[in-house]
């Protein structure tokens, strides 16, 4: 089994979904959102599963984790912090904050421990 900081872990993979799931969105043409809603929604869980089919071969984001942890962001997090650490990490990536930890440890046991709003 993987540690935390390990390449596949959890933690590891919100790092890279930070650095995604807000300013993936600016590529071809499109605004960086403003607030968390389907754009935003989109780019985290997408980039997230790219995590797993791509070279690094992530087992742990699955569609199920990787909804969990943006639900879990969504609920814990304000948007605009969101964003900051969104922009920390994509220049410098760091340790998350300890309220983004607890979403990822969450969600690393129980990928349902955080569901999206009910459209």
């Amino acid at each position: 089994m993987s540690s935390p900081r390990s390449a596949g872990s959890p933690r590891s993979i919100a790092l890279v979904l930070f650095a995604v799931a807000v300013l993936g969105s600016a590529c071809g043409g499109q605004r960086i959102p403003t607030s968390y809603g389907n754009t935003t929604q989109k780019n985290f869980i997408r980039g997230c599963e790219a995590e797993r089919t791509s070279g690094a071969k992530v087992p742990a984001a699955t569609t199920a984790t990787c909804t969990c942890l943006y639900a879990g962001f969504r609920r814990t997090i304000p948007f605009s912090e969101f964003k900051k650490i969104n922009e920390d990490q994509s220049k410098k990536p760091a340790p998350l904050p300890a309220k983004a930890i607890k979403v990822v440890d969450a969600c690393a046991k129980n990928p349902k421990a955080f569901k999206l709003p009910a459209k």
